[in-house]
């Protein structure tokens, strides 16, 4: 049974190599780049509530509280004001003051007591500023400091105000942790071209690539690379299993079997993209919670978003048949493919299937499997699946054979 089972996977192994070389025009999004924030977690905040006291002379005061409000709500982080008198010990936070400066502490390290400072250069300060140092303070580095900086901007530290200079320290990569995801110039953490100059007109952060956005645009909104790192780093601990959430999506804390989506997509792992609806995409889930077999019918040219799941404890048994045939001399994926991502790293390529090859079979190699459509013209494809215990694999396998 053993060595059944190794020849399986060696199978997929090889079916998975023949698919590297090739490209497919408009293909899915597979690129993984990086993106920081600090790997050490004794400077992340474990507290249930972060507490916060504000000066009480500081006159944009609501920007605070709308600033740490839009966190809590794309977050699992809880906030709460307390009086500048109140010194219970057990309480710890941030203390917003005007300082003349801007400035805090990457992270969780206190000043005095049981709160950080976050100094803020003016009691007038605009919302951009107080929103990045908050984050700053919850550990979130600016994207000028990622390890691969070289490769986005030109730092231009000569021009830099000198209280800005501390700042601009690029990190290695065993300090921070990029999540894999790539640099954010609509970012709140990414800085314009002429921020903190040392003189008027003059660049400070200049970008290589001038295709990306507005290069003197004041960021103000979290982007959801923003809610996906803050989500990675503070709230996808809590679940256990962790699961892979596509397009932006990231693992729901209060729901750790579900996704939370950005506006554009829909699906337990935001898989679907929620413009197409459901007029030929009728569902976009299978929760299964029987020991049973089931399948579907499709069409690639729907563009459809599946996802697959089985009960705990199970894999999924899995066989695709292509209903139509290839054209004469048709190259694989020429005409469509599916991708299934049937390994535990979703965010690895898929398996890429054509009707080239009529037909096929493999197992997941946890309990779900996400399906991704992509074609130019219309070709049938019929999925059938069955969960099936992982101690029972073996049996799997050779009840196929007889």
């Amino acid at each position: 049974m053993i060595f059944i089972f190794i020849n399986i996977l060696l199978f997929l192994n090889i079916l998975l190599s023949t698919t590297k070389g090739i490209h497919f025009e408009d293909d899915f999004d597979i690129s993984r780049e990086k993106r920081a924030v600090l790997r050490d977690l004794k400077y992340r905040w474990n507290d249930s509530i972060i507490y916060y006291k504000i000066e009480a002379n500081f006159n944009n005061k609501h920007f605070i509280k709308q600033a740490l409000s839009n966190i809590m709500n794309n977050s699992c982080l809880q906030f709460e004001e307390i009086s500048e008198n109140d010194h219970d010990k057990k309480k710890s936070g941030f203390y917003f003051y005007e300082g003349g400066v801007y400035k805090t502490n990457l992270g969780r390290k206190l000043d005095f007591g049981q709160f950080q400072n976050i100094s803020l250069a003016s009691k007038y300060a605009p919302y951009r500023q107080i929103y990045r140092w908050i984050l700053y303070a919850l550990g979130l580095d600016f994207e000028h400091n990622r390890p691969d900086r070289n490769d986005y901007v030109v730092v231009h530290t000569a021009n830099i105000s000198k209280e800005f200079l501390n700042f601009t320290k690029k990190k290695n990569e065993s300090e921070v942790n990029t999540f894999g995801l790539g640099y954010d110039f609509k970012s709140v953490m990414s800085l314009n071209e002429l921020e903190f100059q040392g003189y008027n007109g003059i660049l400070t952060f200049e970008r290589k690539n001038y295709n990306t956005t507005s290069n003197f645009v004041y960021n103000e909104k979290l982007t959801p690379n923003d809610k996906i790192l803050l989500n990675r780093h503070y709230c996808s601990w809590r679940c256990n299993p962790r699961i892979y959430c596509l397009n932006d999506g990231f693992q729901n804390w209060n729901n750790c079997s579900r996704c939370i989506c950005s506006k554009e997509y829909v699906g337990v792992y935001c898989q679907h993209p929620k413009v197409l609806g459901k007029k030929k995409c009728i569902f976009n889930d299978v929760n299964m919670t029987t020991i049973k077999s089931d399948g579907f019918n499709t069409d690639l040219s729907y563009g459809c978003g599946f996802s697959i799941t089985s009960p705990p404890g199970t894999i999924l048994a899995v066989q695709y048949i292509f209903r139509d045939d290839p054209q004469p001399n048709q190259a694989y994926g020429e005409t469509g493919v599916a991708e299934i991502k049937f390994e535990k790293n979703k965010a690895e390529p898929g398996l890429i299937i054509s009707n080239v090859k009529k037909n096929g079979s493999f197992y997941s190699e946890d309990n779900y499997i996400i399906i991704l459509l992509e074609s130019k013209s219309n070709i049938r494809l019929r999925i059938n699946f069955k969960p099936v215990y992982i101690e029972n694999i073996g049996w799997e396998i050779n009840s196929k054979k007889t």
